[in-house]
């Protein structure tokens, strides 16, 4: 992973993100793929983005 992101790109491991408080298995994909999205600049309303705030 190191040597991939040294040449420029981005590793985005599909782990849930539990301080989220998902309360469904779909919540849990749902935040996963807003994350894949947010980095292809595809708009979507799955989740809030965390803008360094606080919780979303």
């Amino acid at each position: 992973m190191v040597s991939v992101t040294e040449m420029g790109a981005i590793v985005c491991p599909p782990m849930p993100a539990f301080y989220l408080r998902p309360q469904t298995v779909a919540d849990v994909v749902d935040a996963s793929v807003a994350r894949v999205l947010d980095l292809l600049d595809v708009p979507h309303t799955l989740a809030a983005r965390w803008d360094g705030q606080g919780a979303p």
